[in-house]
């Protein structure tokens, strides 16, 4: 996702009581959980689960070229906030009674993009009463948790977890 508070090159913004704010914000959050399993009484019992989260999110504030930025009392302030908290889970269980294996497995990925960015085009001027800034921040919570059991009265029960987190 993209979000973008933006004034164009060579305008010009003035309060005389008040702030000249140009800002971004854009807060997500998100859950993922996926959960496979399988059992009874056949030869082997397979369980599987793929869970893959790609997220980008990109948070732009900006002033364009020339443009004029004037708060006579307050502040001038041109800022991008990006936030982004996701949990994924994944699991997979294969149980068999009577049967020789039990296998499961489980691969989850998650991949996580998170990009603020506050910036003055050439040549813009800012005048402020109080304070002029330009901030740009973009904290990111991610947790992530991936299981797999595997039970079986015969000879084998296995399972193994790939989970990766970028």
């Amino acid at each position: 996702s993209e979000t973008r508070a933006e004034v164009k090159a060579d305008s010009e913004l003035t309060a005389e009581n008040g702030h000249v704010q140009i800002l971004a914000d854009n807060a997500s959050d998100s859950i993922m959980a996926l959960l496979g399993v399988t059992g009874g009484n056949a030869t082997v019992a397979l369980g599987a689960s793929v869970n893959t989260h790609l997220f980008n999110q990109s948070v732009i504030a900006r002033a364009g070229d020339r443009a004029k930025l004037t708060a006579q009392v307050g502040n001038v302030r041109v800022q991008a906030l990006a936030s982004n908290r996701s949990f994924d889970a994944a699991a997979a269980g294969g149980v068999t009674a009577g049967g020789t294996a039990a296998i499961s497995g489980t691969v989850l990925t998650t991949v996580s993009r998170t990009k603020a960015h506050a910036q003055l085009g050439d040549a813009v001027t800012a005048h402020a009463g109080d304070s002029v800034g330009v901030v740009a921040d973009a904290p990111v919570t991610a947790g992530s948790f991936g299981g797999a059991v595997a039970g079986s009265s015969g000879a084998v029960g296995a399972g193994a977890t790939v989970n990766t987190l970028v």
